[in-house]
Formats: structure tokens, sequence, C-alpha cells
């Protein structure tokens, strides 16, 4: 008897301890299946901290991400006491409601004043969407970039040609190609993850120009995964410092250099169309396309005369025939292919 009443009492000790956390930590009628934990400070209850989880809401049954960013958050000290904080952002575009892929969010404070300011990066992506535009970025603004797979990649996939990665000793630099918007001097915090890895130095009466800035980036070399990197500016306050252009890297053997993309003019019947500037990233029903494909619209019948004229003579160009008020236009340079989709 006397046994039993010490398993009990022992059972009873560790109760609290097995209380704090559960898994799955959310109700199995939710969803949120890329999430992004982030600890900030309570707003309820300042000194204490919770942990929030971002990420894209799976409401379908039939495809994956769902047309809302969805948010839960539980105290950091009780980790099975989630609360649902519900949508914090949706877009519509066309009258639909958009879909919404993995998205971020990160916490800027600002140096001076205290100032708590947070970043949402929702992934909104797809025929007629427009993605972030990174121009007149101020003080204690953050870009942010995900995945970099410093590893390399051993096959062309989705895209992307595949690359040696960088190793210990390689000479590693980050290159930003950006223009300044103030003759002030400004700083960009590098930072990989968590970690400030760089710092880039604009000087006071920099051209306005678009201007390529190198710093060293040892820490990259070697490292495996998929890395997320920020760009945090720091300057005067209440202007825009700069537009960023570009980001890239390189190292000893291998240079960085932004490319001249060349452009083409579409006519039908004698009418130039406007190009987008973003390709289709993903469309309704869900699904990654290539990011080499562009959407039009434009009224097209049988007896239509499409045209493509390109700016260098290297562009290979081929237009397919009206089918159905549909055509596309494919665009070859340099074993690159860009295709304009037109209904």
């Amino acid at each position: 008897m006397m046994k039993k009443k010490r398993i009990t009492l022992f059972l009873l000790a560790f109760l609290p301890l097995l209380l704090t956390g559960q898994n799955p930590y959310l109700p199995l009628w939710e969803h949120v299946p890329d999430g992004e934990p982030r600890v900030f400070e309570d707003p309820d209850r300042p000194g204490n901290y919770r942990v929030y989880i971002v990420g894209s809401h799976d409401t379908h049954n039939s495809n994956y991400c769902g047309i809302d960013v969805h948010m839960w958050s539980a105290p950091v000290e009780d980790l099975s006491q989630w609360r649902e904080e519900g949508a914090i952002f949706t877009y519509q575009i066309d009258g639909l409601w958009d879909t919404m892929y993995a998205p971020d969010i990160v916490e800027v404070k600002d140096k001076q004043t205290g100032k708590k300011t947070y970043w949402l990066y929702p992934h909104s992506r797809g025929d007629n969407r427009v993605g972030m535009v990174l121009k007149g970025i101020p003080n204690g603004g953050v870009v942010g970039f995900k995945y970099f797979g410093f590893g390399g990649l051993q096959q062309d996939a989705k895209g992307v040609r595949a690359f040696p990665g960088t190793k210990k000793g390689d000479g590693t630099m980050l290159n930003l190609f950006l223009m300044p918007r103030t003759s002030n001097a400004f700083r960009i915090h590098v930072r990989l993850g968590k970690h400030e890895m760089a710092l880039v130095d604009v000087p006071v009466g920099a051209e306005r120009a678009v201007s390529a800035y190198q710093v060293a980036v040892p820490k990259v070399e070697g490292l495996q995964g998929k890395h997320a990197i920020y760009l945090v500016a720091e300057g005067e306050d209440g202007k825009a410092l700069f537009n960023l252009y570009g980001i890239g890297f390189s190292k000893t053997d291998t240079p960085c250099c932004q490319p001249i993309v060349p452009t083409v003019n579409i006519t039908i019947d004698g009418k130039s169309l406007v190009l987008p500037k973003q390709p289709v990233f993903a469309t309704h029903e869900n699904g990654v396309t290539q990011t080499n494909s562009y959407q039009l619209r434009a009224p097209l019948h049988q007896g239509s005369v499409i045209k493509a004229v390109a700016s260098v003579p290297d562009v290979k160009v081929e237009i397919s025939p009206v089918t159905d008020g549909r055509a596309s236009i494919r665009c070859t340079y340099q074993g690159q292919e860009k295709i304009f989709l037109i209904n």
C-alpha cells in the first residue's frame, strides 16, 4: 500500500512538467505547415514573452496553402496554452482571395527610442500579383531573403543552374546592388539568421546610381542546408536611404556581375503591350511554376498579327499560332528562356 502512494506522489510531482507542452501542439483541426516560431514580448504582460507561430494556412482538402496568413501564440513558460490570433493578412486580386505561401515576421527595435516595429513578409505570388517593392528603405527597415543554399546544387533544378557552393578559404563576398537615396552616410547590417555577419558602410555623398557594394562574409563558407539573410538599414530617421536592386555572392575565382537583361517589345496588330515586371510564381490552384513565365492580357483572334522584337539580335524569338484566343512567345538568350503567355 505504501509503495502505491509513493508512485502516485511521484506522478503528481511531475504532472505540472508534463502539462507545459504537447504534441501536436495545435488542435487537430488546425494546420499551419510552414510555421516560423518567433519570441516577442507579450503586449498584454510587459516583461513576459510569448512564442508566435506565423505560417501559411491549409484550409483546402485538395491542395495546400489557403487564403490567409494565420497566427497562434503561447506563453513561453507554458507551451500547452495556445491561443488563436486569427488571420493577420489576406489579399484580393481580381475579386478573388489570393493564395498565401510561407510567410515570415521580424521585430526591429529602434536603438534611440526603443520603439518596436514588426515587419510581416507575406508570400503572395501569381498571375498579376505584385511582390514586395524594395524602394525607399528607411532607417530600421528590414529586407529578408530565404532561402540561400551555400552548399551548392548538384544539378539544375527549377530554373536554378547547378553550382559548386562555397568552401572554407574561398574568399566569399556579398554583393549588394543598390542606389543611395540620401547624401548622408548610412549602414546596412547583414544578418545570417539572428547573428550579424557583416556591415556595409555607404559613405557621405555616395553617387546616386546603382552600384555594387562588397563585403567579406566568411561565415557562410562551408554551410549546408538553407539559410535566411536579413539586411537591416541604419541611418537618418524619416528619410528613404536606398533602393535595392539585387543581391549576390562571389568568390575569388567567380565574380558576381549584375546581368544586363535584354528587353522585348511585343505588339499585337501594331499596338504595343505593357509587359509585367513580375513572372507568374503560382496560380489560384497552387502549384509552384518556373519563374520564367509572364502573363499578358490582350484580345486575340485568328487573324491577329503578333510581333516581338528584342533589344539585342542574339535573342531567339518563337511565336506560336493563335489557338482559342491564346498564344505564346518564347524568347531564348544565352540558354535562358522567358515565355510570354497571351490570353
